[in-house]
């Protein structure tokens, strides 16, 4: 059996097990699934350790580092502590898993996990792949002393690997790559799979209704996302106000969990309304199907990019969606075509815009219906688009003379 070892700061699953982004944890089971053994080590301290057929997973924690990230004095020098802490940790746990088995591959998933792979990858003399989940660097992109400031993402991205894959979520990825002069050659920019199955024919919307506690004739307003600052929740909050004074048949339901998430109930009791938000926390990503279903209106109104994979399920579910046009947003939702797409200028609008779309059925159900085409004509499964990825490793470094190491 063929031996890969995965590293990565993050977590198999972002908000606890089966909540929160579905990549990571879809990327290691693509693997397991065609005969890989996989190690993971992460830099987390979760208490999963047996998760799926081989896949075994080996955890630390620097938790007591991150907490000071925040802090605007010294987050700066508690990442460039926290950077050589993963390194130093990451490589001693990889010699372990070396030295009693086989390794064909290193796989590096995000910024922090890449140095110490390249390292091992050199070391053992086996093929190294790089993998990010899109960047943050885009608008800073030659701003002043950029390069110092966002350190340990230029790190990863400057070092040079067989593969790099950036994920394609809008946030122009490949056009920081481009600024830093990657080699275009071993780069491939990649769309995340979608969830197809979140659509649900004839959903039952009422029993949804009923047991969230709201009216049948309700109207429901949906956000699904990490609640953090760049994600921008509370302009959909700040908007409440203005559309009860004119519909008080509305919910708003905001599914996530996040650092955010007491700023934002805080914003909603300042604002004197409670009653028509309702905070999920995280949930199951197969829970999620049925809010997206229950939506009248999908709302994402990041600062980055807004092509995040709870916006594209809502283009598989066929809903009505107001969005930002930030990063390469504007290149699939198109302004009154398939989605609501506001300038940042706009925003001033969102109450009134939601408060109309609310009132205009047949055109809630044009551009969900557009939405929904849309999806259906270019978006791919996270099947295809996991099985493009695995045929491509095995065809590149495993079908002739496969790499293996181990340590004496």
């Amino acid at each position: 059996m063929k031996s890969i070892v995965f590293i990565s700061a993050l977590d198999i699953w972002s908000l606890g097990e089966g909540k929160g982004a579905q990549s990571l944890w879809l990327t290691l089971k693509a693997y397991a699934d065609r005969d890989f053994k996989i190690y993971f080590i992460t830099g987390n301290k979760g208490s999963i350790q047996k998760i799926y057929k081989n896949i075994e997973v080996i955890r630390f924690s620097l938790h007591w580092v991150k907490k000071f990230f925040p802090l605007r004095k010294i987050g700066f020098f508690a990442r460039i502590m926290f950077w050589f802490l993963f390194q130093i940790i990451a490589f001693k746990l990889i010699l372990t898993v070396c030295k009693k088995h086989k390794i064909s591959l290193v796989y590096a998933y995000e910024i922090y996990s890449v140095p110490v792979a390249k390292l091992i990858s050199k070391f053992l003399k086996i093929p190294i792949i790089s993998r990010f989940q899109g960047t943050t660097l885009k608008p800073y992109v030659n701003t002043f002393l950029w390069k110092l400031r966002f350190f340990e993402h230029i790190i990863a991205y400057k070092i040079p690997t067989d593969l790099l894959i950036m994920t394609d979520d809008g946030t122009q990825g490949n056009q920081v790559l481009n600024a830093l002069n990657i080699d275009i050659e071993k780069i491939k920019f990649w769309m995340n799979g979608v969830d197809k199955t979140m659509y649900i024919p004839n959903f039952d919307k009422y029993s949804l209704k009923q047991k969230l506690g709201v009216n049948k004739k309700t109207k429901v307003l949906l956000s699904v996302c990490r609640l953090v600052k760049w994600k921008r929740v509370d302009r959909i909050i700040q908007a409440i106000p203005h559309i009860i004074s004119q519909n008080k048949e509305i919910v708003l339901i905001i599914v996530g969990d996040g650092e955010e998430k007491s700023n934002l109930l805080n914003l909603a009791r300042r604002l004197k309304v409670i009653p028509y938000v309702h905070f999920t926390g995280a949930i199951l990503h197969q829970e999620i199907k049925e809010y997206m279903n229950l939506a009248n209106i999908f709302i994402s109104l990041y600062e980055l990019s807004n092509i995040g994979n709870p916006l594209l399920e809502a283009m598989v579910c066929g809903r009505c969606i107001i969005t930002l046009n930030k990063g390469d947003t504007f290149k699939i939702i198109k302004n009154k075509e398939n989605g609501i797409l506001l300038e940042s200028k706009e925003l001033k609008t969102l109450p009134q815009i939601i408060v109309n779309l609310l009132d205009d059925k047949k055109l809630q159900l044009k551009l969900g219906g557009n939405a929904k085409k849309y999806a259906t004509q270019h978006f791919w499964d996270w099947q295809e688009r996991m099985n493009t990825e695995v045929e491509l490793v095995t065809r590149k470094y495993f079908l002739h003379n496969p790499p293996q190491a181990e340590l004496s």
